[in-house]
């Protein structure tokens, strides 16, 4: 190979001045010789031009401080607003904490109070259970081989879902003849067999009735239980469907069987001569095979979340003759009130509503002076009549002057509160007697109860605490969502909405012409919130501040009579009291006859209360149906649609048969006529021959 040398060449360019492309721009820096050239001898041209520019300069900057100032005045303005916004609305949530800090204490005390009873209680049972072992008279847990041991008849363990078939409360002693009462009464074979703690029992038959054998001897030491009572041998012979052999072992639906007969007994007086719904539910048919299929015995496992909130405050400021805390909150309201005292006199006097609202008048009210404030406020004025006031003491002051403020004032309040109280109480009755009307007579709800009493009693086969039912406590509403197919791909709820709709919706499912069976959840959650008791705290409440507003009116109307603003205070308050008394004694009856429906509603449904509780509540009632309502209403939604799709590609299906069957059809054509219209036009070449 050759090796390459490299080297560099200097020129040397002329001073001429180069010729510049028209379409390029001449370049500024760094600037040419001429350039530097021209410059003339003296300052530096920086030095130069900010000598020029000086007073100009001077002249912005003054500018610019005057509307820097302006901006600093305009954000402090701004600012303190905002703060005296913030003041007022912290006051405000700072007096609600305190209203609510005194309600959760009241709420402590009467908790405390409960808590000391139920303490005594458990005590007293603590002492009879002890009373009972020295005499001997409680049994304690049955072994697996059937012998028994103190304590187990009355602490009975906690139920599961396979014991809830023993039947009988928990806690409670229970008898030998519940045992008997589950032996076969229909007059069957001997051979059949009943288990007790473990021993089988035979059951002989004599005529048309089963003989049970005695039971088996306690251990040694032991007394024996009472016998039982005759009435209670019948027990299962009441049942008035008869018993079911499910094909698989089903999935249980633990619900609490409900016996006509049984409910309508003298031990029941309370549904004795009264209309229950499983005299109208008629249990209807199934199919079988696709129950046994879908609801196989599985296990379910729920969890649950808790989550938990915590609030925080703040506190105050100083004044003059007054309270320095309420010389604080009296400024923060001034700054909002922004109206003379004369406005607010007169807006008092003639209960103009335009210039002080309701609640501009409430917190005027709150913040009255009390009788010290006002006693050492007079005296300061009377010392020091040339001496003006704080805003604050001063508002206080000049308020006191209105004749009876204070009594006028509480007049309005209680005018604008007793409409929305009353109107309040009227529409929560008025939700609840309807939603009642509406279960009580729903035909559609009375289908589906019957759909899952037919459902339950086959899944309950062959149990003789839960078959055989007329009915099932309402309970079990929420919980058929719950109970899983035995491939988890659907639930009881869903098989009992598609039954539904076969059954009953049939071709007009998935169209206009089919509404929603059941209650508007939204009006049963309405119906949840009602609470009886607090509705009759409530109207003692308003019955209380009426009489209060009635006194402190004729007090106004008697004291008026000296000076001149009588009207139309008068005129406007007289008026009220009458349409008022009128509508608290309708909202009384009201009340009454909501309370009378509820329990005739509950009656109805053979509802049961919430355990530990005497009565059953609206919130515990309604939430078992609204829960289920909504639940079913979002499966039915879903399967109305599902339907919907269904048709409309059965629909697209047929219609691209019929396509293709036309397709296939070969097209008609007639002959060509000799000297027809096809055969002139052919003719002239327009055509094709």
């Amino acid at each position: 190979m050759t090796d390459c040398m490299y080297y560099w060449t200097h020129t040397q360019t002329s001073a001429q001045s180069p010729v510049h492309d028209v379409s390029k721009m001449t370049p500024m820096w760094p600037p040419t010789q001429d350039q530097v050239a021209e410059t003339k001898p003296g300052l530096k041209y920086t030095e130069a031009a900010n000598e020029a520019w000086m007073p100009y300069h001077q002249a912005a900057m003054v500018t610019l401080r005057h509307e820097y100032r302006e901006q600093v005045d305009s954000i402090q303005a701004d600012h303190k607003g905002v703060l005296d916004r913030a003041r007022e609305e912290y006051e405000t949530r700072l007096q609600h904490a305190v209203e609510r800090i005194a309600l959760l204490t009241r709420e402590v005390e009467k908790y405390k109070q409960l808590a000391g009873i139920e303490k005594f209680t458990q005590n007293a049972l603590s002492d009879a259970e002890k009373a009972q072992k020295e005499s001997g008279l409680l049994f304690d847990g049955v072994h697996s081989n059937g012998h028994v041991t103190p304590n187990s008849q009355y602490h009975t363990p906690a139920g599961t879902p396979g014991e809830a078939h023993y039947g009988g409360h928990l806690n409670s002693i229970r008898p030998h003849s519940d045992v008997l009462g589950d032996l076969s009464l229909d007059g069957t074979s001997g051979s059949e067999t009943s288990s007790l703690g473990g021993v089988s029992i035979g059951s002989g038959s004599v005529g048309d009735y089963v003989i049970p054998p005695p039971p088996p001897p306690p251990p040694p030491g032991i007394i024996p239980p009472p016998p039982p009572p005759p009435s209670q041998m019948n027990n299962n012979r009441r049942a008035s469907k008869p018993v079911v052999h499910p094909k698989s072992q089903m999935k249980a639906l633990f619900w609490e069987r409900i016996q006509v007969q049984e409910l309508k007994s003298q031990k029941h007086k309370q549904y004795a001569d009264k209309r229950l719904v499983w005299d109208e539910v008629e249990e209807l048919n199934i199919d079988i095979t696709e129950l046994d299929t879908l609801f196989s015995k599985t296990n379910i496992e729920p969890s649950r979340r808790f989550f938990s909130n915590k609030p925080k405050n703040q506190a105050a400021e100083v004044a003059k003759v007054i309270n320095a805390k309420r010389s604080q909150t009296v400024g923060i309201f001034l700054s909002s009130l922004r109206i003379d005292m004369s406005d607010i006199e007169h807006a008092i006097l003639t209960f103009d509503t335009e210039v002080l609202g309701e609640d501009k008048l409430r917190q005027i009210y709150e913040i009255r002076g009390e009788q010290e404030e006002l006693k050492k406020l007079r005296e300061y004025v009377k010392k020091h009549p040339d001496t003006p006031l704080d805003k604050p003491d001063q508002f206080v002051y000049d308020l006191s002057l209105i004749p009876d403020y204070a009594e006028r004032i509480f007049c309005f309040i209680f005018r604008e509160t007793f409409q929305e109280s009353i109107a309040v109480i009227e529409t929560k009755m008025t939700n609840l007697r309807m939603t009642c009307k509406t279960l009580m007579e729903s035909t559609s709800l009375k289908k589906i109860l019957g759909l899952v009493l037919a459902l339950g009693n086959y899944m309950n086969g062959g149990s003789k605490s839960r078959g055989q039912a007329d009915g099932f406590g309402i309970e079990i509403l929420p919980k058929l969502k719950d109970v899983r197919s035995k491939d988890q791909a659907t639930s009881l709820l869903h098989y009992v909405v598609v039954q539904y709709i076969k059954k009953f919706e049939k071709g007009l499912a998935g169209t206009d012409k089919v509404k929603y069976p059941l209650p508007d959840p939204g009006d049963l959650k309405q119906a949840c919130l009602v609470n009886f008791d607090e509705l009759e705290k409530e109207l003692t409440r308003i019955k209380a501040d009426f009489n209060a507003a009635e006194e402190r009116a004729d007090k106004v109307i008697k004291s008026a009579k000296e000076h001149v603003h009588l009207q139309p205070f008068k005129d406007i308050m007289t008026e009220f009291f009458e349409q008022g008394r009128k509508e608290f004694e309708e909202q009384q009856e009201n009340l009454a006859e909501g309370k009378s429906l509820f329990q005739e509603t509950v009656i109805f449904f053979c509802a049961k209360p919430e355990g530990g509780k005497k009565e059953v509540t609206p919130d515990y009632f309604f939430e078992k149906f609204e829960t289920f309502c909504q639940d079913f209403k979002d499966t039915w939604k879903r399967e109305q649609q599902r339907i919907v799709k269904i048709r409309i590609r059965e629909n697209e299906i047929r219609v691209k048969q019929m396509q293709e069957r036309l397709a296939k059809q070969p097209v008609r054509t007639r002959t060509r006529t000799r000297g027809g219209l096809k055969d002139r036009l052919a003719k002239q070449g327009l055509l094709e021959s």
